[in-house]
């Protein structure tokens, strides 16, 4: 799953406020019927977290996008606008290792 933020959309470029770029995460990650919603609408990400088969690395990736809370929280805890960048663009990561496990393990309805 490729993403318009990232690096099409120029994320690298952008100078947003930690807001204005956790809404720009959730119109191009989580709209709906993206495969983003999916996964929080379906749960797939708790699942697979709950599952505890995955690596200790991708459980802390995919931990940041269990929830919409959570990804706000970790998006919003950034300390200037480089780190929210790397913060967006883990998040990217994520969404994109969460789509393909769940895939992978047929977890989506």
């Amino acid at each position: 799953m490729e993403s318009r933020l990232w690096p099409e959309f120029g994320l690298s470029q952008l100078v947003l406020p930690k807001q204005s770029l956790l809404e720009l995460l959730r119109q191009e990650l989580f709209a709906p019927g993206s495969i983003g919603e999916q996964l929080w609408a379906q749960g797939s990400v708790s699942r697979l977290l709950a599952n505890g088969s995955l690596s200790p690395q991708m459980a802390g990736l995919l931990a940041l996008i269990e929830t919409p809370e959570a990804m706000e929280g970790y998006l919003l805890r950034a300390q200037g606008q480089d780190d929210a960048k790397r913060r967006a663009k883990r998040c990217i990561t994520a969404v994109q290792e969460a789509s393909r496990l769940v895939v992978l393990r047929g977890l989506l309805g």
